[in-house]
């Protein structure tokens, strides 16, 4: 087999051309790497079609792991996201038809998007707790597991709005209509006399590979020169 490796993620080629991820190493998120996976930082995302069982288990440091590119994936297998500590967040295509046994396991405040309309999900994927979060849409097998096993269901709409604002509350850019698990494309960096423009700021912290399940306003920072 040929493999790749990118960012701390071992990828074995597959015959079609697509990739399936082997292993996320312990060490990603630490020091020198980013604690978020995702198409914007590790491009080889979006030709993924398939995971090996535990392939995230144990990854303390990784934060969020964004999937939603990968449209040729379609099981979450066992153990895959088992006993992340650190892991919030976790964005899945709406080609995933299977969550797989303990696949969430032993992540008891996860909030996962899962826009697939008919989803297998084995019951004990996710630890049956109400801090646990799934994002769906009404009346989905998703949502239908949820409600069983207790685990808050957050309705995902079609279509959200994004507003870029100024620290003064001017409105810079208006991104409308941007689909579920999306992203929306900030404006350019603002400019402001005696201030260095340093991200976008959102529920207290600086925006870092927003995918929507409602819609934002977010707002730019400064720090004085």
């Amino acid at each position: 087999d040929y493999f790749a490796a990118e960012n701390r993620i071992v990828y074995s080629v597959n015959e079609d051309g697509t990739y399936t991820i082997e292993e996320c190493l312990p060490s990603r998120g630490k020091t020198g790497s980013s604690p978020i996976v995702a198409s914007s930082t590790d491009p080889i995302i979006s030709n993924v079609s398939e995971i090996k069982d535990g392939a995230f288990e144990d990854c303390d440091d990784v934060v969020k792991v964004y999937l939603d590119d990968a449209k040729k994936l379609k099981v979450i297998p066992k153990n895959c996201f088992n006993d992340c500590d650190m892991l919030n967040e976790v964005g899945l295509p709406d080609s995933v038809n299977r969550i797989d046994t303990k696949a969430f396991g032993g992540n008891t405040g996860i909030e996962v998007t899962i826009p697939g309309k008919e989803v297998h999900i084995v019951s004990d994927a996710f630890e049956h707790v109400s801090t646990n979060t799934i994002n769906t849409y009404k009346g989905t097998s998703a949502d239908d597991y949820g409600q069983y096993y207790n685990i808050n269901v957050e309705y995902l709409s079609d279509l959200y709005t994004v507003k870029f604002l100024d620290y003064d509350g001017t409105l810079l850019k208006e991104v409308k209509d941007v689909e579920a698990g999306k992203s929306a494309e900030p404006p350019a960096d603002p400019t402001r006399t005696g201030y260095t423009f340093t991200g976008w700021f959102r529920y207290g912290r600086i925006m870092t590979g927003l995918r929507l399940t409602c819609s934002e306003e977010i707002t730019a920072t400064w720090t004085k020169n």
